[in-house]
């Protein structure tokens, strides 16, 4: 399929001025494959990994090109819930194919959900540039009206860019849906100024090219919604909450993990190249469960242990990783002076790490386990991004908030807060913080989509604000309550 180009303005009403806010989208060329992971099979899958990011067997051509472009685009994602891989359909057929293969015959039949599985669709890739509005607006612009088409996405911010990933079946009516909201798609960028705000009513579009299907639509599974598309981002917001508390999903806060987002260098040196690839390798070593109770007298072995990676690699920009804020300072690695850091800073000290001052830039996952969501789960991106984005709005409901989080590291122990809400039955593992600063808005957020999980990435200082958020977001779907009974 050829690299279509998208050009849209959007022209924002905004007291007391006018925001014209501009978007280039580029369908990436090619087919990829979803690929799910259970983190206990991780580390059997190490090999096909690490061939599919640095390998020399790729086909000719690619050969003559470094490791860090030889991808369309490529994301592999190590997170709590599961390890996570979107390739092109051929290297998931070539580097995994075997070894899924291989796993269910051992496991045979009985649950999937806890099986290696490899999508039987493929997805399309999107890649989204453009600046003016904050993550979670930004978010809920892109996907709303892709979501009220009754599209399955996905949705992963990197360093550089935004990218959704969409059925592949379902192109013609993204690239409709998207024309309704002002862009003009060709084979080559053409400039399109609409102006339509983005608080303006979305009219969702329900045809037969439109996909009902889920990105975690893997063998076994159907997909036949049991719920009637939304009619609009209200409605799509309370669908959401709704399939989130019947199927019993609440956040997940782990304070201990502490994430940066940092991209490396345009480097052509070949030295410093091999230095990130070395370092990397050892990172995902270091995911693997067990690393170092398994590998104590390993001199191969990393020294450290890690929870959360993720990277993405294109063939237009370098590499853009979420990663643990631990790793810049670790002395086995060299990756404080291979990569760039958070847009929001310019530089990292090693001795920031713990420091007061280093919590402006370090990130938190709130992570949704998605394992056991029915299958008519379109919406979930959209659904908590409008929710995250009313914080700017609705700011008033969070003054008084009822959950508090201890920031200063001294609990020992996990704690759960236990309210009448669902969603404020929320997990918080303490870990070492600098006191939150002043807060600004908005929060500012972005989104990992992987497999069977989704992930909300918020700065540390900005916690505690994105949690009120989804409280509200529970708090619209629960019934009156008399007592201790629902009405």
């Amino acid at each position: 399929m050829a690299a279509f180009v998208a050009t849209g303005s959007l022209l924002i009403d905004h007291d007391p001025g006018t925001v014209r806010l501009t978007y280039h989208i580029t369908f990436q060329e090619g087919r990829f494959a979803l690929i799910h992971i259970p983190l206990e099979y991780y580390p059997f899958f190490l090999q096909p990994i690490q061939r599919l990011l640095f390998g020399e067997d790729h086909d000719e051509d690619a050969f003559k090109i470094p490791w860090p472009y030889r991808h369309n685009f490529l994301n592999v994602s190590i997170t709590p819930i599961e390890c996570s891989i979107v390739c092109s359909r051929d290297l998931a057929t070539r580097f995994f194919r075997p070894l899924v293969e291989r796993f269910a015959d051992l496991l045979g039949g009985g649950d999937q959900s806890d099986h290696v599985q490899i999508s039987p669709e493929d997805f399309a890739v999107i890649q989204v540039d453009g600046q003016g509005l904050d993550a979670g607006q930004r978010v809920l612009e892109l996907t709303s009206p892709l979501a009220l088409a009754g599209i399955s996405i996905f949705f992963q911010t990197t360093y550089f860019s935004d990218y959704i990933l969409v059925p592949h079946k379902s192109i013609h009516t993204v690239i409709q849906t998207l024309e309704q909201r002002g862009f003009t798609f060709s084979p080559s960028a053409a400039a399109y100024v609409s102006h339509l705000s983005p608080s303006s009513p979305i009219t969702p579009r329900h045809s037969h090219h439109s996909s009902t299907g889920n990105p975690f639509d893997f063998p076994g599974s159907s997909s036949a919604p049991s719920t009637p598309p939304a009619s609009n981002i209200d409605e799509l917001r309370k669908q959401t909450f709704s399939k989130l508390k019947r199927a019993g999903i609440v956040p997940d806060v782990d304070r201990s993990i502490r994430l940066l987002s940092c991209a490396a260098r345009k480097e052509t040196n070949k030295v410093l190249i091999a230095q990130l690839r070395d370092d990397l390798l050892q990172v995902l070593l270091a995911t693997c469960p067990g690393t170092n109770t398994h590998h104590k007298n390993d001199n191969q072995a990393p020294k450290f242990s890690t929870r959360f990676l993720s990277l993405t690699l294109t063939s237009e920009e370098p590499i853009s990783l979420l990663l643990e804020s631990s790793l810049l300072s670790n002395p086995n690695l060299a990756l404080a002076s291979t990569l760039l850091f958070s847009r929001s800073s310019t530089s990292y000290r090693s001795d920031d790490e713990g420091s007061p001052g280093a919590g402006k830039n370090v990130l938190i996952p709130i992570t949704l386990d998605l394992r056991d969501l029915p299958l008519e789960a379109t919406g979930i991106i959209c659904g908590v991004a409008g929710c995250l984005a009313q914080v700017t709005t609705h700011s008033d409901h969070y003054k008084d908030g009822r959950i508090r989080i201890d920031d200063d590291g001294k609990n020992l122990s996990p704690k759960t807060v236990n309210t009448e809400s669902f969603m404020k039955q929320i997990e918080v593992r303490p870990g070492s913080a600098g006191e939150a600063e002043a807060q600004d808005n908005a929060v500012e957020i972005s989104f990992l989509s992987t497999a069977r999980a989704g992930t909300v990435i918020v700065r540390e200082r900005e916690l505690e604000r994105a949690i009120r958020a989804l409280e509200f977001g529970a708090e619209m779907v629960s019934p009156p309550r008399v007592g201790n009974t629902e009405i």
